[in-house]
């Protein structure tokens, strides 16, 4: 139904033109919609929310009030199918896939047809896990975020994984704690000169880091990394042994780019590594619950145009031939703080929302006294097979120092040897 009526708009928006035999209410109700919601470009009909003066009007180019409207099911399929089930649309939920097309595109019933098109997507019904989640007993103290990009940046590594043709079993995986910006690169082996290559690339594109936060892996601790960080100036933090939520940015991510290339290679599961940047682009282009906005549109302060755009906008920007450089360097430098405001407030209203979630489910934090005798929990025995006579807690442990937030430092009461900050939980 929506399909007879939207061409309906667009002919008389493009030429003035009424469907034959039209009553005087019909015609009244086609100039009314075309005229406040509607407007042709490029032969192509657009919706706007508000007016479509002010939508026009727009001059910035992180306000595109108006949308692509698709006039018929099999436009929307197309984008859908793109947005969701390609290479470039990694297979991501519900509101991500939503928000992604309602960014671009308009139709009726937009949100109820992408729900059941993800619900009845095969390879997620496949793939996709209930959701356990797994309790962890210590509170939640979120990272403090500055606003900027590139300012403090987490990395981590996935694997073993099947070897591929071209030899790579790891995957190192860096992301960007303000824009979310993910980065990402297959590695033949975990060794400390594939690492600092890595971030040597990286930092050659985006510009040095003030903080790079990873585990304590022999990869990332070394003195290769260590020469290029005194290089760049860059600080290493390093995560609490056993407990890598300092990381949790990066480790959530890894969880995503896994999923998405479990979905991608169904059928092909060594040849993973060919995945990565399409994966990386849909992660890139898709609303993160955080910051609201896209680690594209963050860094880069305009919207990705996706490959099925081009389907539907052949020339998406007019720009001018001779652009007055120093107006637009303004422009970008006003939207860039509206944003970046934005984006930060975003983050810590988030930050806020999500420790108070997670601090429901968990137990009542105990605060232990210097002195205490503790034991501790044998992690190298989790997901291990074959360990049925290891045991669990190791210990005793004495108090020997509380440094706050549920971390202490402990000492080992048989050798007296201080261990690094740990985070306890009561039991």
């Amino acid at each position: 139904m929506f399909e007879v009526l939207y061409d309906q708009i667009y002919e008389y928006s493009a030429f003035k033109r009424y469907p034959l035999n039209s009553s005087k209410n019909e015609r009244r109700i086609i100039r009314r919609k075309s005229y406040e919601h509607f407007f042709t470009a490029d032969g192509l009909l657009h919706y706007s929310a508000v007016s479509t003066t002010k939508a026009l009007k727009s001059a910035n180019p992180l306000d595109r009030t108006w949308r692509t409207v698709v006039r018929s099911c099999d436009e929307g399929e197309r984008v859908l199918e793109s947005c969701h089930s390609s290479d470039f649309g990694g297979h991501f939920g519900r509101d991500k896939t939503y928000e992604k097309v309602a960014a671009r595109f308009y139709w009726p019933n937009m949100y109820n047809d992408v729900r059941k098109y993800v619900a009845a997507c095969d390879i997620c019904q496949r793939v996709n896990e209930s959701g356990n989640f797994i309790k962890a007993k210590a509170p939640l103290h979120p990272i403090k975020v500055d606003p900027e990009v590139w300012k403090m940046v987490g990395v981590d590594l996935i694997g073993p994984l099947t070897m591929t043709p071209r030899g790579n079993k790891y995957i190192i995986t860096l992301v960007d704690y303000f824009s979310k910006w993910p980065e990402a690169d297959a590695l033949p082996d975990k060794s400390a000169k594939g690492v600092a290559l890595f971030l040597y690339k990286t930092m050659c594109r985006f510009g040095c880091t003030q903080v790079v936060i990873s585990d304590q892996g022999r990869e990332f601790v070394n003195k290769v990394n260590q020469e290029l960080f005194d290089l760049t100036k860059t600080t290493h933090r390093i995560s609490t042994a056993y407990h890598p939520q300092t990381n949790g940015l990066v480790e959530r991510f890894n969880q995503t780019i896994q999923h998405a290339l479990l979905k991608l290679v169904i059928k092909e599961q060594d040849n993973w590594d060919m995945y990565i940047d399409g994966v990386l682009f849909a992660y890139r282009t898709s609303v993160q619950k955080t910051t609201k906005k896209s680690p594209f549109e963050i860094m880069y302060l305009r919207e990705a145009i996706l490959p099925i755009e081009m389907d539907f906008m052949p020339e998406y920007l007019n720009i001018p031939a001779d652009p007055n450089i120093d107006a637009f360097i303004c422009q970008m430098n006003n939207i860039k703080k509206s944003l970046y405001g934005k984006v930060d407030k975003n983050i810590q209203e988030g930050q806020e929302k999500q420790k108070n979630e997670y601090d429901k489910k968990q137990k009542q934090s105990k605060n232990f006294k210097p002195g205490t005798l503790v034991l501790l929990r044998n992690s190298a025995k989790d997901g291990r097979k074959g360990d049925k006579f290891r045991m669990r807690y190791l210990g005793p442990y004495e108090i020997f120092q509380d440094i706050g937030k549920g971390v202490y430092k402990l000492r080992n009461c048989v050798t007296g040897i201080l261990l690094k900050k740990l985070r306890i939980s009561p039991v």
